[in-house]
């Protein structure tokens, strides 16, 4: 028997599709409207059984971890088979009929090859003659208002700040640490 990878699938389940398979041969061997309406409605109802089974293991699941996000992303990936790791990336490429194996030229014509899709896309457009801006309607005039900070909630934010590198601005939350006191010391000058 194929091993089952479906943890939702009980014993009772797998004893249930033996009885379908048994009930589709017979089917099979004797092709009438009762055997077909036999085996579709077993069918149908297992199918039912079956799903109700794999979301009630899921919310269980999900349930279990639902204060773990990365476990929780973790159960969702493998629920949908979708694994972290990629074992089947190519080790060689064709380039212009030549197998290439050097990770450097491969990049460097991925690189190539994407970096001119916009531009070859692009000379592609016909012109049409109409200036865009035509279709920008009136400006209006709205302001926008941010609320200030206050300094607990600096505060707050600064010590809330995981260790997991540095941000877009390529400052390390551990920095910013280092130098609250300061920041929040100019942020009460402003």
């Amino acid at each position: 028997m194929k091993e089952n990878h479906k943890p939702w699938v009980t014993e009772c389940l797998i004893n249930s599709i033996k009885r379908k398979n048994k009930l589709y041969v017979q089917y099979l061997k004797n092709p009438c409207s009762l055997t077909k309406e036999r085996y579709t409605r077993y069918k149908n109802k297992l199918t039912h059984l079956l799903r109700i089974s794999e979301k009630k293991y899921i919310r269980e699941y999900l349930d279990k971890y639902s204060t773990d996000l990365k476990k929780s992303w973790s159960v969702a990936n493998n629920i949908i088979g979708k694994n972290s790791k990629c074992n089947n990336v190519p080790v060689t490429l064709n380039i212009n009929g030549e197998k290439v194996n050097d990770p450097l030229t491969i990049a460097n014509t991925f690189n190539s090859f994407l970096s001119s899709v916009g531009p070859n896309l692009a000379q592609r457009i016909t012109k049409c003659g109409i200036d865009p801006l035509t279709y920008i309607s009136e400006s209006k005039d709205i302001t926008m208002y941010l609320k200030p900070v206050n300094i607990d909630e600096l505060d707050k934010v600064i010590r809330g700040l995981k260790s997991t590198g540095a941000g877009h601005d390529g400052i390390k939350p551990a920095v910013i640490r280092a130098v609250k006191n300061c920041v929040l010391e100019f942020s009460q000058t402003i």
